[in-house]
């Protein structure tokens, strides 16, 4: 531009003062330093606003400091013979264009690859839901599990903490060149960032640029005085400007942390910036009709007023990225701190998980290797039980046997905890008979001590189906479990088991009249490895009643506990267990369980406590029951008597009157055969009913209410029949039992077991020696008693082997239908039991194993029970 000049007009001779054009030059250093850090803060933020604050901060640092201040601040270094001012409008114009431009030329960039990463972002996520959408529709397992991982934000690239996928984003977010020469780098960046896209914008950018300088050159008021512009150095200036402006949005586009760079950068900047803006001032002539004056040069507080808000501007912008930087610091500290501690945590949960499997692993192989000498220990004792022994000896089998039942117990509840622990164990319902179950779990429960007065009561009520859909080994663990616990602190009184029905829910009850738990233990009742009694022969593992409640909650159970400690109440201690959880009736169902009717009179029975189980037995039975005095005759409107062997022994009067009252059944609880011989004789009479304990009253009451019940004879009378007979008396089925089985002490413990049942046996040393037999002697063998942990072949494969023959054809059938493989190993649980049942088992038999159990299930499968 070209303002005409005036014939009398002189040109004003510009001095450079030099200091001035040092400073402006340094400010220009310090703006554009700064924005580099701005702008890679920018680009390294998470969200859209902080980009666009970053930015703004990046431009104002830029634009104002490095291209603005540097122009006023070299136009006042050039210093004129006049007085100048300047002309507000146009100089804040001339700011806007500068800063306003420059945000535009690095925002967009900026916003719009922020923006596509968003989109990048949601378009993955998609084709992640869609993908795990089809391999769920699809079925296939690995495409869920990949699925899952993903979603969680999970790859199989990343480390447990997905620190991959955070070194991975940091990455991305420069270029290739950081690694390199700040030389090679930034050479690299301008050949690959040189672009139409640059260029163009560049242009636009360049043109404000521009516009800010030549606004600012006619901001200066002239005192009559005009200004020349040279074309030919606007121009030139422009392509400098031009040439700028491309290199900032290239470089600035692409810029790193790394030191070197940021500076070279600067120098580039402030060399381009000082280039256009002295090539802008050479392209501009002031003339003035006046002579020089005096008082020349610009307003004084002009130049400290730019330069302090040009280095205002600086250190705002570089206390809040030295702020930025400490919480980025102080967050980067906490998430190594966080990281390692999660580490830490990691290796001890993986420790404590691989010390948890190991424990697993060597309880599994503790209760197989266990439970093998205990079932050669319960087998020889049944079979010294069958033989002929004096009352000292059986005695002391008794005591032997009862220590059996105490080691298998233990035994069970450690590998019950094992597996609870390891998530192993599985619900799974089944019909069962309540009944039957609670008979199973006295024949494991340990005896008594001699010196313990205490009653044993199992109540089932008579509205109670024959057959329930429950978990048959969850019930008798927890059954079992509540007896066991009850009858180990409770010296006298009784234990009480009650079992009925509440709508849909099955109430387990186990009332005994122990010492009671003290109130403060109450909260740690069911914590493992926690007891109130810490010493003295009540102690144990500590683990029982933790089991119960962990079952419980498999079965969608509760477990509710009252308890009065003995020494808050001696004559009223005790503790009530009432364990509930749904069950449901089986398809065919029946009851035909009696409810009694009438009266029945206590007599003579010791203790109140142990009347106080009697009476809510009977309660449930429909009986109501009267405390009679032995002094006084019986009343006549009774139907029952109930009264203890030891009081009838020392009131031989009453007996004798009981007996000759026909119109009342005398009830007599026993455990001594030879004093109920001694007081009832060989004829006791149709009204005596001795009951043999523990007192199982789903038994008692048929007999009750049976009017064809026949005296009970002597030979009746012992513990069970294997006690008082021999071997020799037993019938032989003249079957055959083949025993498959590598322990040579279990092989002979088998073998005589068999013989002793009346059983021919053959005997296999491990499965393939039992496919090779059950083929030669296929005519001869009616059943396989199959181990499981064997060499050469396991019991597993041989069973399978054996089903697949008899499916095949090629195993003949015996007695028109294949043969029981009834699967006996130490290796025990639900998860064992159900891969023999899978592979062709019959039944399971885990050891150890009873010589009843064992008779009991060959009959099952061998005999007709009709026929017996």
């Amino acid at each position: 531009m070209t303002i005409a000049a005036d014939v009398d007009a002189r040109r004003i001779v510009p001095h450079w003062n030099l200091s001035l054009v040092l400073a402006s030059i340094a400010v220009s250093f310090l703006g554009a330093f700064t924005s580099t850090q701005l702008i890679v803060q920018a680009k390294t933020s998470r969200y859209l606003s902080a980009v666009i604050v970053w930015s703004i901060l990046a431009s104002l640092t830029f634009g104002f400091c490095s291209i603005w201040c540097l122009h006023f601040i070299a136009m006042l270094a050039c210093e004129l013979d006049l007085p100048i001012t300047l002309n507000v409008s146009l100089t804040i114009l001339s700011a806007i264009l500068a800063v306003s431009f420059t945000w535009l030329a690095l925002a967009f960039d900026l916003v719009w690859d922020h923006y596509k990463k968003i989109r990048q972002k949601q378009a993955a996520a998609l084709r992640r839901d869609s993908r795990r959408t089809h391999s769920l529709r699809s079925g296939d397992p690995d495409d869920r599990f990949r699925s899952s991982r993903r979603s969680s934000g999970v790859t199989s690239s990343d480390t447990s903490l997905g620190l991959g996928r955070f070194a991975s984003v940091r990455k991305n977010r420069g270029t290739t060149f950081g690694d390199k020469n700040p030389f090679i780098a930034t050479a690299l960046a301008l050949y690959m960032g040189f672009t139409a896209h640059t260029i163009v914008k560049g242009f636009v950018w360049s043109l404000a640029i521009t516009g800010m300088h030549y606004s600012g050159i006619l901001a200066l008021n002239i005192p009559h005085g005009f200004c020349e512009l040279d074309v030919n150095f606007v121009i030139l200036s422009a392509v400098i400007s031009w040439i700028v402006c491309v290199v900032g949005c290239i470089l600035l586009s692409s810029m790193e942390i790394r030191l070197g760079q940021q500076v070279l950068f600067s120098i580039i900047a402030t060399t381009g910036v000082a280039s256009m803006h002295f090539t802008g001032m050479h392209a501009a002539n002031f003339w003035s009709t006046d002579l020089p004056s005096e008082t020349r040069g610009y307003p004084s507080a002009l130049v400290v007023a730019i330069s302090c808000i040009a280095i205002t501007t600086c250190l705002a912008a570089n206390g809040l990225l030295a702020h930025s930087t400490t919480l980025a610091r102080n967050k980067l500290a906490e998430i190594i701190y966080t990281r390692k501690n999660l580490w830490a945590a990691i290796a001890q949960k993986e420790n404590a998980e691989a010390a948890a499997i190991a424990r697993s692993e060597f309880i599994a192989s503790a209760s197989h290797e266990i439970r093998s000498p205990i079932h050669q220990l319960q087998g020889y004792s049944d079979l010294l039980a069958r033989s002929n022994l004096d009352d000292e000896s059986r005695l002391l089998l008794h005591a032997m046997q009862d220590a059996i039942r105490s080691l298998s117990l233990i035994t069970t509840t450690v590998l019950d905890w094992s597996r609870l622990e390891q998530g192993e164990a599985i619900c799974r319902p089944t019909a069962v008979d309540v009944r039957r179950l609670c008979e199973s779990v006295l024949n494991v429960l340990p005896g008594r001590d001699e010196d313990c007065d205490v009653e044993l009561l199992i109540a089932v009520a008579p509205d109670v189906p024959d057959s329930l859909f429950i978990d048959e080994t969850y019930m008798h663990r927890i059954i079992m479990n509540l007896l066991s616990n009850s009858l180990k602190f409770t010296s006298s009184g009784h234990v009480l088991l009650q079992i009925k029905l509440v709508d849909q829910d099955m109430v387990v009850t186990v009332k005994d009249t122990g010492n009671g738990i003290p109130e403060a233990f109450l909260p740690d009742l069911f914590e493992p490895f926690k007891q109130a009694q810490s010493r003295g022969p009540q102690r144990g593992t500590g683990l029982g009643l933790s089991i119960v409640k962990q079952l419980l909650q498999k079965m969608n159970g509760t477990i509710d506990t009252e308890s009065k400690d003995r020494n808050d109440f001696p004559d009223h201690s005790g503790t009530i267990f009432t364990a509930t959880f749904p069950v449901q009736p089986a398809a065919e169902n029946r009851s035909c369980h009696p409810k009694l009717s009438g009266n029945l009179g206590l007599l003579g029975v010791s203790g109140s406590r142990a009347l106080e189980g009697v009476g809510l037995c009977c309660s449930l039975y429909g009986l109501e029951t009267i405390v009679l005095d032995p002094r006084k005759p019986v009343p006549s409107d009774l139907d029952y008597v109930w009264s203890s062997l030891e009081f009838l022994r020392s009131n031989q009067t009453v007996f004798r009157s009981l007996r000759d009252r026909e119109d009342i059944i005398t009830l007599i609880p026993f455990d001594d055969d030879k004093a109920l011989l001694e007081l009832i004789g060989n004829s006791p009479g149709s009204n005596i009913l001795p009951l043999r304990r523990p007192l199982m009253f789903h038994k008692i009451a048929p007999l009750m209410t049976d009017p064809s019940r026949k005296a009970i004879r002597p030979d009746a009378l012992s513990r069970t029949t294997s006690m008082s007979e021999s071997a020799e008396t037993i019938a032989a089925p003249a079957k055959t039992i083949m025993l498959v089985e590598d322990n040579k002490v279990n092989q002979r413990l088998g073998l005589k077991m068999l013989k002793t049942l009346g059983y021919e046996v053959i005997i296999a040393n491990d499965g393939q020696e039992a496919v090779d037999l059950v083929i030669e002697h296929a005519d001869d063998i009616d059943a396989i008693l199959m181990d499981q942990s064997m060499p050469v072949k396991d019991g597993l494969t041989a069973t399978r082997e054996i089903r697949e023959m008899e499916a095949d054809g090629k195993l003949p059938p015996r007695n028109g239908r294949p043969r029981p493989i009834i699967a006996v190993t130490a290796v025990v649980g639900t998860h064992a039991e159900s891969m023999c049942r899978q592979a062709g088992a019959d039944d399971f038999l885990p050891k150890p194993l009873s010589l009843s159990k064992l008779r009991h299930t060959l009959e099952a499968f061998l005999i007709d029970f009709e026929d017996r």
